[in-house]
């Protein structure tokens, strides 16, 4: 699935992803801060956010397959800056957050 995305930075990827019904340019503020700190930021649209493809099936929006897409586009690789093989990401060398309250 292609999902939209941004980056800012090089180094270890951390992914953003939003919370619902939000999208990933919430985290505008906070790539260029990760970048500065040497860590390459993506944020990125799950499905039905902001500018990604927006599913018919409600049962596409369940947070289960909300995961599921976004490990799915984790794993095809393609899209993500730099050329990583898959299996470099699922060695540990990406953060996958969300936005949460203290």
């Amino acid at each position: 699935m292609s999902l939209n995305y941004e980056k800012d930075g090089s180094g270890p990827i951390v992914i953003l992803v939003p919370g619902m019904i939000v999208s990933q340019k919430d985290w505008r503020l906070v790539r260029p801060m990760l970048a500065a700190a040497w860590f390459q930021a993506i944020s990125v649209d799950p499905p039905g956010h902001g500018e990604s493809p927006k599913p018919e099936d409600p049962d596409a929006y369940t947070p289960e397959a909300i995961l599921n897409a976004l490990e799915g586009w984790i794993a095809d690789g393609g899209q993500l800056p730099g050329q990583r093989h898959p299996r470099d990401l699922r060695d540990g060398e990406v953060t996958v957050e969300g936005p949460h309250l203290p």
